[in-house]
């Protein structure tokens, strides 16, 4: 099992972030260079949620979505996923520094498929680190 995490400050207060990170629709106003739709139906533990790719639909299964813990969990359900893993689950935590400084992490486990691990950590690691940006900027304009 692979393990990687990407941890990230921002000025930020934690709620918006966590406001955006707990909805868990629109990851493809999120992550544009990946998700191109994404649908759920509803945010709680257990729901489903579908983000399509140009190389097909990444099926999850919302595993923890907790506001007082600020934490949000999940995996990826079908092994013909577009991605070049397996067994993945993750979890993005948000943490309040102070007043108006938050801490988001992005963590995740799996199995690497098709690709060397080096080149899916990176991969991974890229696209996590522009997903959070990303939060963050829409957290600071809402």
């Amino acid at each position: 099992m692979t393990n990687i995490s990407v941890t990230k400050k921002y000025n930020t207060e934690a709620s918006k972030i966590w406001t955006i990170v707990s909805r868990a629709d629109s990851m493809d106003k999120y992550l544009p260079s990946m998700i191109t739709a994404c649908k759920i139906d509803d945010n709680k533990a257990g729901s489903k949620r579908v983000c399509s790719t140009e190389q097909g639909d990444i099926h999850e299964t919302i595993l923890v979505n907790n506001d007082e813990e600020m934490k949000f969990q999940y995996s990826i359900d079908n092994e013909d996923a577009p991605l070049p893993v397996k067994g993945y689950i993750g979890t993005a935590t948000v943490k309040k520094i102070t007043d108006s400084e938050a801490e988001l992490s992005w963590a995740a486990s799996f199995e690497p498929k098709g690709m060397p691990e080096t080149e899916v950590v990176g991969m991974l690691e890229a696209a996590l680190g522009g997903l959070m940006d990303n939060i963050n900027a829409a957290a600071q304009a809402a």
